[in-house]
């Protein structure tokens, strides 16, 4: 499947299914409560500020489709666990997609996706803008997705996230 095709069924299922998450009473506190801000469709706040953030590019049609470009932020979370947090804001000016990823050296231990909604067609959107979507995607096909896109874009991580989390 093309990369196009991917990110239109991710649209499409998290559009129209509701996916059940479940988070483990026995971890630790700030991943807690990252994901509880994600869950409940709220502006993800870390309380501290990125290690990195970096532009990450992509084809969406690997036959010549249009340049995508995503954000990411790269934060500590403490025993070693780092935390992604990807925006990609659509070209329609009304909406994209928040991916969570929370990792340890190379595995990663939590991946979810969310739309957030926006109605802005020219200029910068801001945050204060954003509505997130409470409806959370972590079916087995977004995650095989976000592990690709993780594979991508951790090349270009600092020493610092390096050091801190791979």
């Amino acid at each position: 499947m093309d990369k196009f095709t991917k990110i239109i069924v991710m649209f499409i299922v998290a559009f129209f299914g509701t996916a059940c998450i479940s988070t483990s009473a026995d971890t630790k506190k700030p991943k807690n409560k990252i994901i509880d801000q994600f869950v409940s469709g709220v502006e993800i706040n870390t309380g501290s500020i990125p290690l990195q953030t970096l532009n990450d590019s992509f084809e969406a049609d690997p036959d010549g489709g249009p340049i995508l470009n995503q954000k990411v932020e790269l934060f500590e979370l403490g025993n070693g666990e780092c935390l992604s947090l990807v925006t990609l804001y659509n070209e329609s000016g009304f909406g994209g997609y928040e991916d969570l990823l929370i990792f340890k050296r190379d595995k990663i231990l939590v991946s979810l996706q969310r739309n957030l909604f926006f109605s802005k067609e020219n200029g910068e959107v801001a945050k204060s803008d954003v509505k997130y979507d409470h409806n959370i995607d972590d079916s087995k096909n977004t995650k095989s997705i976000l592990r690709e896109d993780f594979d991508r874009y951790k090349i270009k991580f600092n020493t610092k996230v390096k050091s801190t989390c791979i």
